[in-house]
């Protein structure tokens, strides 16, 4: 990871690094707190929406104590930027009708991607979600969700973000 890097994280990797910091195995294909210690060092920039949709998502599954630590420590260390997300509808209507992307608050990181892409592209969606693989896969086999997290090129919703300058990557990968 490079500080040239510029990133939008899904709240299940900061839930994933609250899991750990319980003492929990990480749960996801790589360690979260081994991704943010990166990110840290890097001083990657990390994208966030103007309107407080990605933070309030990062915060809905922690400790309201845990989350203020948490991320008081990582907006002093890393370039936490706020940027407008506009709602991108025409890839939105491409995204559900031909890749079945559902309507949730994984739009918000889309919307916060592309629109950081544009600013700055690539812009790197670091998730674990087979929403932003294969929203078709869901509940699928260990083996074949392994197959979807090792790869950034796999899926349907993957390919569709790519043509946005949008890279989809795991834990794993964000390591490697």
């Amino acid at each position: 990871m490079n500080s040239d890097e510029h990133l939008v994280v899904d709240s299940q990797v900061v839930h994933y690094h609250y899991q750990e910091d319980l003492g929990q195995a990480p749960p996801g294909s790589g360690s979260a707190v081994d991704f943010f210690a990166a990110v840290r060092s890097s001083r990657a920039a990390v994208y966030l929406d103007s309107d407080g949709h990605v933070l309030e998502e990062w915060s809905r599954n922690v400790s309201d104590e845990w989350f203020d630590g948490w991320f008081t420590e990582l907006a002093s260390t890393v370039n936490v930027r706020e940027i407008d997300a506009p709602t991108q509808a025409q890839l939105f209507k491409r995204l559900s009708n031909v890749c079945g992307f559902p309507k949730s608050e994984n739009r918000w990181l889309v919307r916060v991607a592309v629109s950081a892409a544009s600013e700055a592209s690539p812009c790197t969606l670091v998730t674990e979600d087979m929403d932003f693989r294969e929203p078709s896969q869901k509940g699928c086999s260990p083996a074949v969700r392994n197959r979807y997290l090792s790869s950034s090129k796999e899926g349907s919703v993957t390919a569709e973000l790519w043509k946005h300058w949008v890279e989809v990557i795991s834990l794993k990968l964000a390591l490697e």
